[in-house]
């Protein structure tokens, strides 16, 4: 990898991140009839991980999607 490429890489990292760290940020209310040890294991959708998701170029198929999508599920990403 020449320098030129790892400057664009690293701009363009530096462009995302803000959003990133904006989008990933969630404070979960805590219900206060539930015991905070189930709560913890059962966290509500808000307090759950999002992620940004980019198709390169075009380079996208429809079992891609699929598979892409039921693989965040799978994880617990909530968005």
């Amino acid at each position: 990898m020449n320098l030129s490429h790892r400057r664009r890489i690293i701009r363009s990292f530096r462009r995302c991140l803000p959003a990133c760290l904006v989008m990933g940020v969630a404070v979960p209310t805590l219900a206060e009839d539930i015991p905070l040890d189930q709560q913890f294991l059962s966290p509500p959708a808000e307090a759950k991980p999002s992620t940004w998701w980019h198709w390169v170029d075009g380079n996208v198929t429809r079992e891609g999607i699929t598979g892409d999508l039921e693989a965040m599920k799978e994880i617990g990403l909530r968005g």
